[in-house]
């Protein structure tokens, strides 16, 4: 038999009572009874937790594997694959770039109506097996409509993950060390892009790393050990105000990003000198890797408005000088911007602790600000300077107003 106070019922019937000592020892046991605190008994992470380094270094390894995904396989590996199958000068490239991003999209909003904390980690898993399943059939198909099947596991499996992981990576990490594992984990996923033999691969081989990532990923995710919901932070910037406002400025960053890049890898001159040969690589991935772990530093210390600011500074220094001819300085101030301001993508939504910002983060900020940019610079020569200081001016005039309106308390 089960002693009392050890039962469901017996916490409240047998709770410890006074003895016949005095009034005042009645009134602080009824007081104190945990009746009225119901949430000490839920379990949560709170701000201030550390958990075990293991499961810090697994939330780092899945962030590096979700980027490198990305940004090897989804930004180059599938589109290298249909150039190489269906000659230099296709047509399917729009079409192609349509259905991720439509599909990235869905994948963003259907994680946020499935996800739930008892089977967290076996949609995570779900969608890195989606994503490797498209890096193995790229290697495959030969026909564009097979290769728009690809394109839309590709951007819906990347949508799907990349809000399921927004949403845990709090527990994982704590609050107070969540900036660091994202930085570090951004900086390594895009200096492994920026190695020579994954940059600069065929097809083939950029499809192998996606694989490898997917892998690696879905084995981190399934790691994940942490208990509870995380706290989420509270004050001006996960108000409704501040959330538009944010969401605003990260999808000028996006949309100028995706437009710088999209017109640099079109342009063989400034290629040649941004993002060519061995040497400028390595320095670039270097450069990438120090950036995201500053900005993670600089994130722990919530400089958030600070860090949107140096990025988009950083971002207009990098159109200035390549403007002027100065491409391999260029790069690398447009490396540490990009690894700065994708840090600030990711811990925005996570540092929320809630799914429903990560929807709203990377189907608006991300998808449809990766489609404006790559629109605006798809009928241009060189980069536009003016179009980029307009969205630098946005993006200061957003952090401006935020200051403003800053009527509550900052997220501490």
């Amino acid at each position: 038999m089960k002693e009392p106070g050890k039962t469901a019922w017996g916490k409240y019937f047998f709770y410890p009572v006074a003895e016949t000592g005095g009034l005042d020892q009645r009134k602080a046991v009824r007081v104190n009874h945990p009746v009225n605190f119901p949430t000490a008994t839920k379990s949560s992470v709170t701000e201030e937790a550390i958990p075990p380094l293991r499961s810090r270094v697994t939330a780092v390894v899945a962030v590096a594997a979700t980027y490198a995904y990305f940004l090897v396989f989804a930004q180059f590996g599938l589109l290298h694959a249909m150039g190489e199958v269906l000659g230099a000068h296709h047509d399917w490239l729009r079409p192609a770039m349509a259905v991720m991003g439509g599909a990235g999209i869905v994948g963003s909003v259907a994680m946020g109506w499935a996800y739930h904390e008892q089977r967290r980690r076996g949609l995570m898993g779900a969608g890195f097996l989606v994503a490797g399943f498209a890096a193995v059939l790229v290697m495959v198909v030969r026909t564009p409509g097979a290769f728009l099947v690809v394109a839309g596991l590709t951007g819906g499996a990347t949508g799907w993950v990349t809000v399921g992981l927004a949403a845990q990576l709090a527990r994982e990490t704590g609050g107070r060390q969540l900036g660091l594992c994202l930085g570090i984990g951004t900086g390594l996923a895009y200096a492994l892009c920026n190695l020579p033999p994954v940059f600069a691969g065929d097809a083939k081989t950029q499809a192998m790393v996606g694989l490898g990532a997917a892998a690696v990923g879905w084995r981190a995710v399934r790691a994940f050990a942490q208990p509870g919901e995380p706290e989420g932070a509270t004050g001006f910037d996960y108000s409704v105000r501040g959330g538009v406002l944010w969401i605003l400025l990260l999808l000028a960053l996006v949309a100028f990003d995706s437009a710088a890049f999209y017109l640099i890898q079109h342009t063989p001159e400034l290629k040649a000198v941004t993002w060519t040969g061995g040497a400028q690589l390595v320095a670039n991935a270097g450069v990438h890797l120090i950036a995201g772990v500053l900005a993670g530093f600089a994130l722990n210390l919530r400089r958030v408005a600070g860090v949107a600011l140096v990025a988009m500074a950083g971002l207009l220094g990098a159109v200035v000088l390549m403007g002027r001819g100065l491409g391999s300085p260029g790069a690398l101030l447009y490396a540490a911007a990009v690894s700065g301001y994708s840090t600030l993508l990711v811990y925005y939504p996570a540092r929320s602790g809630r799914v429903q910002w990560a929807v709203l983060v990377y189907a608006v900020a991300g998808w449809i600000g990766s489609a404006l940019g790559i629109g605006l610079a798809e009928n241009l020569r060189n980069v536009p300077v003016a179009m980029m200081f307009a969205l630098g001016l946005l993006v200061v005039g957003l952090l401006g107003v935020r200051r403003r309106l800053m009527s509550g308390p900052r997220v501490q």
